[in-house]
């Protein structure tokens, strides 16, 4: 009988099915996937373009509508300007110069409605920042120039009474130079309480005026009165003057011609008197020579009672005749 050997598998031969297919199937979805992952996103990137590009349109537009803005606010603002400088040189070259609200109610009344005019004008973000800019520009450039102005018409109205003040004292103190220093003091006190109580006149401005006009008109007055004392008493007019105590008012140049008057009214003095002299003499003579034709009448006449009257001792004792 043959001898058939039993055949028994090896342990480790393991049959398992091939898992090929099914990677086969998961690759293909993972392309798929991919694929349509990518039809996705290109279909963003073009909803994104055609928002940019829609964005980019509107942008044009606004910067379009802005530059319009701006460049017609521009305009418009020389042309507010030119107007505004125009009207307020026109009103201060006309206003009081001792009323101190002209640049207030200018600045009320006239400027900030037009600058509201103004800035109220545009609609685009820019050009309101535009038209904005100009506007506090403009303000800041008329509070600057109206404060000047004013500060300068101030000035003038105080020189103005100031300068009635001093002509007044002058003539005062030449009149009679016993009145300098109360005149002085007088200028002293006017001139502080009008650069004081003026709302326009403020620190270095102010200082400075009041130190302008008090020099000025004090100067002014000391001279009248040097001049009144010299006319008075050369010697003495001249001597007060020339001292320390009026220095800072009078120049080495100025008591140099006061120095000249003196000895001008001297020299008139002395001719006044030679003049005074000679006419009492011609009064004189001429008296003299009046008397003595009385006499000579008297010698001739045909009345022996006039004749009798002439004598040497009634002669002698006539002293409205000339000794000669």
């Amino acid at each position: 009988m043959p001898n058939i050997r039993e055949f028994n598998a090896p342990s480790d031969l393991g049959l398992r099915p091939d898992d090929r297919a099914a990677e086969s199937v998961a690759n293909s979805g993972r392309r798929i996937a991919s694929l349509y992952g990518q039809a996705a996103e290109a279909k963003n990137d073009i909803g994104r373009r055609v928002a940019s590009d829609i964005q980019d349109v509107g942008n044009v537009a606004v910067k379009y509508a802005e530059h319009r803005e701006i460049s017609h606010t521009a305009a418009e603002a020389a042309t507010t300007l030119s107007n505004l400088d125009a009207k307020w040189n026109d009103l201060v070259k006309k206003a009081d110069p001792n009323d101190p609200t002209v640049a207030a109610k200018f600045r009320e009344e006239v400027l900030e409605p037009t600058l509201q005019k103004l800035g109220e004008a545009p609609m685009t973000e820019g050009g309101q920042r535009f038209a904005e800019a100009q506007v506090e520009r403009f303000r800041n450039h008329f509070v600057t120039k109206t404060s000047a102005d004013m500060a300068t018409l101030a000035g003038v109205a105080a020189k103005n009474n100031i300068e009635t003040l001093t002509n007044q004292l002058s003539n005062a103190a030449l009149n009679d130079p016993t009145s300098l220093k109360t005149s002085l003091d007088l200028v002293d006190h006017s001139i502080s309480s009008m650069v004081d109580s003026s709302p326009n006149l403020r620190g270095v401005e102010g200082a400075r005026l009041r130190m302008e006009l008090t020099q000025s008109s004090q100067s002014a007055i000391v001279k009248a009165a040097a001049i009144g004392a010299i006319s008075a008493n050369p010697d003495a007019g001249l001597k007060k003057f020339s001292g320390p105590e009026y220095s800072k008012y009078i120049s080495g140049t100025e008591l140099k011609q006061l120095e000249q008057q003196a000895r001008a009214v001297e020299r008139a003095r002395r001719v006044d008197e030679n003049y005074a002299l000679q006419n009492q003499k011609l009064f004189k003579q001429e008296a003299s020579d009046n008397r003595e034709g009385e006499y000579l009448q008297k010698l001739h006449s045909d009345d022996p009672n006039e004749r009798s009257s002439v004598s040497a001792r009634a002669i002698a004792n006539d002293f409205t005749l000339s000794r000669e």
